[in-house]
């Protein structure tokens, strides 16, 4: 499950990394590549949850209380590839409100998830 894991990681990473928008910015760049990071916390997050389970439980409606682990893998996996899409897609002037509101929620949900107990296994 580790190795799995890894490739998720490596492959939410990865889908940041290719932008070819004209008006795409490295600070674009970079500002995705910090969302997904935080997005892979919350996925190792999310499978601490699903292993200790009734200890934890999921509080995103989309999964449930207590998702499989390849519900949560494909979770992430489209909320990357989308959080990209519509990032690549959207006008330069809200493009960067997107990324750093999206940035500070995500950031928000993975450090109440560490503030309770829930670890990140890497």
């Amino acid at each position: 499950m580790k190795i799995k894991s890894t490739l998720v990681a490596a492959t939410l990473l990865a889908a940041s990394v290719n932008a070819f928008a004209g008006d795409w910015t490295k600070a674009d760049t970079a500002r995705e590549i910090a969302f997904d990071a935080e997005l892979v916390m919350d996925h190792q997050q999310t499978l601490y949850i699903h292993q200790h389970y009734p200890q934890y439980h999921e509080l995103n409606p989309i999964l449930g209380s207590n998702p499989s682990s390849g519900a949560v893998d494909r979770y992430f996996f489209a909320s990357a590839l989308g959080h990209y899409a519509i990032s690549y897609f959207l006008p330069p002037s809200y493009r960067g409100v997107w990324q750093y509101v999206t940035l500070g929620v995500e950031g928000s949900v993975v450090y109440h998830n560490y503030s309770i107990g829930i670890r990140a296994p890497f």
